[in-house]
């Protein structure tokens, strides 16, 4: 694995930095991820003092940003000695389960992410689900950037969010922090995303020896580019066979453990979301991999940005459909030199490869 204070220092850049800028620019990335890092201890109390929880919504599916979360999630609790009772995806999540695993004293937290609104409706309606099955029990959503596109839609969440008795809405950007606030609950904390909690422990797969970059351009309803299929790759488009018939043989466990764990459940059987670990690690080392050689990384995924400054690499970004880059970079990330926002013509398509 390279060293990561020897990966990308010596090399010149390509707006024409010289070894000792670069090297500056990456000494103010590294001072302000760590602060970042450190930033997320503001979630602890909220968590409660027995730091006793459930963790709901962990991801089950391809996109590298939400692992990248739910890794930061785990190494969070486990840095700070928070105990998981519980874990479920929104498919395997079982009320009977939840209940039995609750304490007087636990807390229900929920995954965060860009989910929060009516993007992607189905992890709302999950989320109201869970306020409205458990109105007394204190709730905490992880870091969230909000976006609603009708005020029915947005109505009808507030109404619930104001009708649960304790619940903490932790956000990521500042005009998501202006909804919380003014909508869902008097308990709105600004805080980073939780991958940052990954700072000092994800590793750059080899030195950054490549000047040309790499795109990573969305392929989903959040793009603002026409023709991006034919852009670079994407999280969703860059596993190859072998990583698809892995993923096959790792659902099919995570099937097995459940259907064992509920006809067994005297033995120590552990969960599926053993399975569902060591996929999102397998996941988040691809990314890592297609990252590591390239000095640069173009992309309009908040993720991305966030895993070139983990492996320390400098990164171009084009914002998504609503803000949310940009939103997010404003918030924790606007004097880094080793970012930059662009536009989108300046992002110009690979040839025929990621890189």
């Amino acid at each position: 694995m390279a060293d990561r204070g020897n990966a990308t220092a010596a090399a010149p850049t390509q707006d024409g930095n010289t070894a000792v800028g670069a090297a500056g620019d990456h000494a103010v990335l590294r001072a302000r991820m760590g602060e970042l890092s450190s930033a997320l201890d503001a979630i602890l109390p909220a968590l409660g003092p027995a730091r006793d929880i459930v963790y709901l919504d962990i991801p089950d599916h391809e996109n590298v940003g939400d692992r990248l979360i739910h890794a930061g999630a785990e190494r969070f609790f486990r840095r700070n000695g928070v105990k998981v009772r519980y874990r479920c995806t929104v498919d395997s999540y079982r009320e009977d389960e939840l209940r039995a695993a609750l304490r007087p004293d636990t807390v229900i937290a929920l995954h965060g992410g860009g989910n929060f609104g009516t993007i992607w409706p189905r992890y709302q309606r999950f989320r109201e689900a869970i306020l409205r099955t458990f109105p007394d029990r204190r709730i905490v959503v992880l870091p969230q950037s909000i976006q609603f596109d009708d005020d029915a839609s947005l109505a009808k969440s507030s109404a619930i969010f104001r009708a649960h008795r304790d619940v903490t809405l932790c956000v990521r950007d500042q005009p998501s922090e202006a909804v919380a606030r003014a909508h869902f609950t008097d308990k709105v904390m600004l805080v980073p995303d939780m991958a940052h909690a990954l700072w000092g422990h994800l590793k750059a797969s080899c030195q950054a020896t490549r000047t040309k970059p790499v795109h990573l351009m969305r392929r989903d309803k959040e793009s603002t580019l026409d023709g991006a299929t034919t852009i670079g790759t994407d999280w969703l488009t860059f596993l190859d066979d072998t990583d698809r018939r892995r993923r096959h043989f790792l659902k099919h466990q995570e099937w097995r453990l459940e259907r064992w764990r509920r006809r067994l459940p005297f033995l120590p059987i552990p969960g599926p979301w053993v399975a569902i670990a060591l996929d999102g690690h397998l996941l988040v080392r691809k990314g890592v991999r297609l990252f590591s050689p390239h000095h640069e990384i173009h992309t309009d995924r908040l993720h991305a940005i966030l895993l070139a400054c983990l492996l320390e690499r400098r990164v171009s970004y084009i914002d998504n459909s609503y803000g949310k880059l940009s939103r997010y970079v404003e918030a924790w990330l606007p004097n880094v030199p080793t970012i930059r926002r662009v536009e989108p013509t300046l992002i110009a398509p690979a040839a025929g490869t990621p890189g």
